[in-house]
Parts: C-alpha cells; structure tokens; sequence
C-alpha cells in the first residue's frame, strides 16, 4: 500500500493532528518518563541532606560547610535556568536533556569518590548545574506531545507521579545508610562508605531516564514544527500512531500539516545571540503591571522554597536527634534545645555525641511521612483548586506553616515539635499554586519567561535558607525559625494583592 493512499490529503492543524496520534503506550510511557525526570531533580539535589551528618567526619565539615554543601546544587540550578530554556528553544528539548542528564550522573558518579570537602562541593555545583535541565524543560517537553484539551490533565498526572517516585528517597537511603561496612580504595584514597553508595544510587535514575530517552521517546514534535521542519514532524507523529495503536504508519491518517503563524515562528524570530534573547523576553516585565505582578509572585515563590526547602536541608539531622534525645528519656526541650546539645561541632575541642555512623529508624518514617502527605496533598489540591479558588489554598496552606515557625522556638515537647517541623515543610505545597496563578496573569509569549523568573526566586530562596541556617544554627538555632515565620506571614498577606487569585472554576 502506497503512503499516500492510506492517508488524507488534506493538511490538518498540528492539534488536530496530534489527536490523530491517540491516546496510549506512548503516553503511558512519556507521562511515567516525566514523573521520572521531575525526580531525578529532587533525588540529585536533596539525596546531599541525608549524608551530611554521616559524612561530615569523613570529610572534616563544619555546620557552616554542610550548610553550603546542601546549597550549593541550587546555585547550579539557578545559573543555569536561563542557560537550559535558550538551549531547549534553539537545539531542541531531547536533545538538551539526554546530555545533561548523563552529564548530571557523571558528576554524581565522581562526587561519591570525593575524598575532600571542596571537590565535593565543586561536584555538586555540578550535578545540581545539568540536572537543572531536568527541572526545567520537563513540563514543556512532555506538554507539546498533547493537544490542549488533554494538557492540562497530562501534566496534573506526571505531578502526582512525581511524588510517588519520591518515596524513592528514603527507601534508598534505608536500604544503604544503615548498613556497617567500609573498604579502602588505594587508587584514589577512599575509603568507600554506605553514604557514598547511597549518593550513586540516587544519581542512577538520571542514567535510566536518559537512556529511556535514546531509546523511546523522539524530539517533541511541536518543536520540530516550529524549526520548519514539516518531514521531521510527520516522522515523530507517526511514530507515536504506531505505538498508541500498534499499526503500521501507513495508516496514519495525516499527510500534510498546516503552515500557521508558529511554522518556523523560533527560526525567524530567533533574536542574535544569547544576551539580546534574554533582554527582547525580559524587558515586558519592568513595565506596569507586569513588574507588580511578578515581584508578588516571585517573593511568595521565595519565601516557601527558603522555609520548605531550606529546612529540608537539616530535616534528618533534626528528626535523628530528636529520636536520640526521647530514647534516653531526657526532659522535655524545645528542638532548639536537642539541637544544640547532641550536634557534632567538629571546631570544638569537646564533642558531645561520637560521630553519627547512621540515622535512627524512626527518621526515615518521618520522612516517609512528608513525601506521602505531599503525594495525598496533590491530590487533594488538584480536586479542589477550581471549586475554592487559589487565595484559600495558598493562605490554608501558608499560614499555618508561618505559625510552626513560630512555636517551634517555644515548644518543649519533641513529638509535638516534630509535626510542626512536619508543617512548616508543607509550605512547599504553595509551588505548584503559585506557579498556576502566574500561568493565569500573564500573555501566551510572557508565561514561560513568567515562571521561570519566579521559579528562579524560588530556588534563590533554597539556597538562601540553607545557607542562613547554616551560618547562624549553632549559636543562633532559635532565631533561624524566624526568618521562614516572617516571610510566610509576608507572603500570606501579598497573596490578597494578586489579581483574580480569587477566581472560581466550575
């Protein structure tokens, strides 16, 4: 059978014909890849905070060290945003990520073999560089492989994977930090540990993903639409057909697309050089309401990611000492008070607890329990966000994270003080809303360039926190809780100023 015959000769829009395309295997698979790839971000960026305590005497770290150990993935991740969208938009989504990916595992690889503090934080710079393309470009690459009645849906669903792939964390570190063996490796003189195989193991599902890509998942085709590349595009939906229906090509009904305002839209319009791109995209939000608007979002968006994200970064230290502190049956004390009495301090001449060699048991079930109540959260938000409107969301979810803050400094009760830790790390939860109102303020050409500046912010604000509490936490443990209490309450009373946050949907 002739191509031509099986198919029609009249061009139909690139939505019409990415519906011909159906919905199946390829989906399955590309949806599941997504959830996989938002992951591999939060595994490579987070799996640090788990090994801090356990390293810190293989390494000779102070807390202030560890507190830039924990930032620094993010600062990679913030120099390199803008790097990645450029390069996404100009040479392609796949073709960006598989190199990074595998650039990211690279880093990984080499950072569980490093024998000081500064390699491995110029490491971890690294990974957290590369592996920012996976947070980045993930929505976008897996959003133009739909048509706009399924988008939005697509998206909801890669987000919940996401979450469930995230029990990963703790299952990993479980499995390996808990373990008693060591062996020396002449050749580079190491003397290899579980943290340093647990840090390998979080960075394999950035290899997996990207061979998955190699071998499953093509170029997105709107992409290639939008280079002018009519055959090309043709090529990827076919390939989709052939997968979601298990049919041969010939029978895809499509032979012709429709040249539109986007056909070759990115060559034509491709400012010269990287600067003058970024200053043509970022002038429209200096002006007016533009300016107002994003400053809004981009300080809630710093305020969560500092509270949520920094404190992450000593979440496991915290909940170890605390399980240490109920288990010699000591008095009450606030969190504090724990802290500062069984923390190693590798500056002082005497040390009150022998260096940690593991994590208590009952660590990782509180860590269990933030990655579930996030996954049921998201769920849960996904089902009501169109029926109360994104301002009860935000202040539901804000509010009460800015008031744990608070009580945490007072509070002498260690399993009360642990759920309110548990809260405050919840404000993370705000992201995905903010990021939805942000959608919603701004142009089609100005979204994307909207939510990667307040996302910017947001990852600014990561890395601030771990670094402030780095800095300050041994001699000031108390007033770092400030600081998360008075940027909620701040973001919780800017949310109020932001236009239309009060919309309902049916």
């Amino acid at each position: 059978m002739d191509l031509n015959e099986a198919v029609s000769k009249k061009p139909v829009n690139l939505e019409e014909a990415l519906r011909k395309c159906g919905f199946g295997m390829f989906n399955y698979i590309f949806i599941s890849l997504a959830g996989g790839l938002m992951a591999c971000a939060f595994l490579e960026l987070t799996s640090i905070n788990f090994v801090l305590s356990i390293a810190q005497c293989d390494l000779n770290m102070s807390t202030r060290e560890k507190g830039f150990l924990s930032a620094i993935g993010y600062v990679g991740v913030i120099l390199s945003s803008h790097l990645w969208g450029f390069l996404a938009d100009t040479k392609g989504r796949r073709a960006t990520l598989i190199p990074s990916l595998i650039i990211a595992f690279i880093s990984t690889f080499m950072s569980s073999l490093a024998n000081n503090f500064w390699l491995l934080l110029f490491l971890r710079f690294a990974n957290g560089f590369f592996i920012s393309c996976a947070s980045s470009t993930t929505f976008a690459y897996l959003g133009e492989f739909h048509d706009n009645n399924k988008r939005a849906k697509v998206l909801m669903i890669a987000s919940i994977i996401y979450s469930i792939f995230n029990v990963l964390l703790p299952t990993f570190a479980i499995v390996t930090l808990n373990q008693d063996w060591s062996f020396y490796v002449p050749l580079i003189a190491v003397t290899y540990k579980p943290w340093r195989l647990f840090l390998l193991i979080c960075g394999l599902p950035s290899l997996l993903c990207a061979l998955v890509m190699i071998v499953l998942i093509p170029e997105s085709p709107k992409f290639a639409y939008s280079q002018g590349d009519e055959p090309e595009t043709l090529k990827i939906l076919r390939r989709i057909y052939r997968l979601n229906y298990r049919k041969s090509i010939l029978l895809y009904e499509v032979k012709s697309i429709v040249k539109d305002d986007e056909f070759n839209s990115r060559v034509q319009a491709r400012p010269k050089g990287f600067l003058n791109f970024m200053w043509s995209q970022s002038l429209p939000f200096l002006k007016g309401h533009h300016l107002r608007n994003i400053m809004t979002a981009s300080f809630i968006q710093f305020s969560v990611c500092n509270a949520a994200n920094g404190f992450w970064t000593f979440f496991p230290e915290f909940m170890n000492n605390i399980s240490t502190w109920k288990e010699s049956s000591r008095d009450s004390a606030t969190i504090c008070e724990i802290y500062n009495t069984l923390s190693v301090h590798n500056n002082q001449t005497e040390n009150v607890l022998k260096c940690k060699q593991n994590h208590e048991l009952s660590t990782y079930a509180h860590i269990y329990e933030v990655v579930i109540i996030y996954g049921i959260c998201y769920l849960i938000m996904s089902l009501l966000i169109n029926w109360t409107g994104k301002l009860y969301l935000i202040i539901a979810i804000v509010l009460p994270a800015g008031i744990s803050a608070l009580l945490l400094i007072f509070i002498k009760v260690p399993t009360f003080s642990t759920y309110l830790y548990l809260v405050l790390l919840l404000s993370g939860l705000t992201i995905s809303v903010v990021n939805a109102s942000t959608v919603e303020l701004f142009p089609t050409k100005m979204r994307a360039m909207a939510v990667s500046i307040s996302m910017m912010m947001g990852r600014l604000g990561s890395t601030t926190g771990s670094m402030v509490i780095g800095l300050v936490i041994d001699k000031h443990c108390s007033k770092t809780f400030l600081m998360p209490m008075f940027l909620l309450i701040i973001s919780c009373l800017l949310a109020f100023t932001i236009p239309n946050i009060n919309k309902r949907r049916n």
